[in-house]
């Protein structure tokens, strides 16, 4: 057996476990069912396969009947329950340091994830993203973390700041109100880029009731915990990277094409990604879920013409495909968005 390469800590697992609103027993049964236990999640210092994370995910959003579960997990956990790297962040001085510090570890909550502050006065900008979108998890933990942040910044900054806008780079409109109460700001769904942006000056907001003894031993177990824990590779990225350049042109995207462009037997190609807790299928599925939007409002597109671009070969494997993405027919998304346009077929 391939031993898990991608992980995520336990510290999060069981606070997501913690945050859903589900008796204890039902919270138990789900555990059981992806192969845990209360015991195991307990210990926070270990760390779970992703994909035990990913079939959890899923059952928890079936049981709750919430897509934007990852949201209200954020709302009612403290920010400092998510590890290590959260309770490292959070002694920081200012929000400026809480935000830097929490990028740099974390890949200690989970290893693919990538956060970025970026600062352009009077804005500033704080982003998170996976390094691939393997078993579509990244929308949720950015709802989860995006919500722990503002949550913690309300509570423990005498100034929090004042958000501008939310990005998101999924397309599920269907909860805008539910974003819109949250973050109280105008959302901006398809995205390039998940990002918080909100007024540069409110960086220098000191952090109330934060002990800087505390803050000196934590930022130095943290420090020693990321230079102990493995780096991933960069494999899918460049395999990610390829796909969409492929579809992109709209060239051929099939593993056997792709499995020779990196030398590769397409069985070799698929072991490795394998030890990456993915697969060719979830890549090229991402690739078209992120290239769709932006080639459906291309001033002569058609439905028809993108799907077979994406690498569909009935239409109607493309729109099926598309509504399970982002809730409604690429023909609708289309007029939406371009809605001056002239009408496609769906």
């Amino acid at each position: 057996m391939v031993k898990p390469v991608v992980t995520v800590s336990n510290a999060v697992i069981s606070s997501v476990i913690d945050g859903i609103p589900v008796p204890e027993g039902e919270k138990a049964k789900m555990l059981a069912e992806v192969g845990l236990s209360p015991e195991v999640v307990r210990d926070i210092q270990a760390r779970t396969s992703i994909q035990v994370l990913a079939r959890l995910w899923k059952r928890i959003v079936k049981v709750t009947g919430d897509e934007v579960i990852g949201l209200h997990i954020g709302t009612v956990i403290p920010g400092h329950r998510f590890g290590l790297a959260a309770r490292a962040a959070t002694q920081g001085g200012d929000l400026r340091q809480v935000l830097v510090r929490f990028a740099k570890y974390a890949t200690l909550v989970n290893d693919l994830l990538e956060c970025r502050l970026e600062e352009a006065p009077p804005f500033a900008r704080f982003t998170a993203r996976f390094s691939w979108d393997v078993l579509g998890l990244e929308r949720h933990a950015v709802d989860l973390a995006f919500a722990a942040v503002v949550c913690w910044a309300r509570q423990y900054l005498a100034r929090p700041p004042v958000l501008r806008e939310l990005h998101l780079k999924h397309s599920l409109t269907t909860a805008k109100d539910t974003y819109e109460r949250l973050f109280g700001c105008p959302i901006v769904f398809g995205a390039g880029h998940n990002e918080l942006v909100f007024d540069a000056d409110a960086l220098d907001t000191r952090v109330q009731a934060r002990d800087p003894e505390l803050d000196l031993l934590l930022d130095r177990y943290a420090s020693l915990e990321l230079a102990t824990t493995p780096v991933v590779t960069d494999l899918p990225s460049r395999l990610a990277q390829i796909v969409r350049q492929h579809l992109h042109e709209g060239a051929t995207a099939d593993l056997a094409t792709i499995a020779g462009q990196v030398q590769m037997t397409p069985r070799r190609l698929q072991r490795r990604l394998r030890e990456h807790a993915t697969s060719f299928s979830v890549l090229l599925e991402d690739a078209r879920r992120a290239l769709a939007p932006g080639l459906l409002v291309e001033p002569d597109a058609n439905v028809e013409q993108v799907g077979f671009r994406l690498g569909y070969s009935e239409p109607t494997a493309f729109i099926r495909a598309f509504k399970k993405w982002y809730g409604q027919t690429p023909g609708s998304f289309r007029r939406a968005k371009t809605p001056s346009s002239p009408a496609k077929p769906r």
